[in-house]
């Protein structure tokens, strides 16, 4: 269920002068920045500068500098992304031959 959050203008105000100079030059830069989404890596794009806050932070995708879009290595990408939630699995103690039951009880702490 989705709660609405008030905050008072004062407050507002006071982090708007911390979190906006910070930001300004870049949201106000003119050129674009690449973007894909990690469950898709081959669909790349360019977005207004602008967009790109939104669009990581409410939409997960990632961010990369525009010259850089053309030279992303997907595979590489894919390869560390493996290795790093194989790795988080291991740390948990997380097997790939693990049946349903003994997954319910470790997440269930039985």
């Amino acid at each position: 269920m989705w709660r609405q959050v008030r905050f008072s203008d004062d407050a507002v105000r006071e982090r708007q002068k911390i979190l906006v100079p910070e930001i300004q030059q870049f949201a106000n830069n003119p050129e674009p920045i690449g973007t894909f989404h990690p469950t898709d890596p081959l669909a790349r794009n360019a977005i207004p500068r602008a967009c790109s806050v939104l669009a990581t932070y409410s939409a997960g995708f990632k961010t990369i500098e525009l010259e850089d879009l053309e030279n992303f290595d997907v595979d590489s990408y894919v390869r560390d992304k493996t290795k790093n939630a194989l790795e988080s699995l291991g740390r948990r103690k997380i097997r790939p031959d693990m049946s349903a039951e003994e997954l319910l009880a470790m997440t269930r702490g039985e």
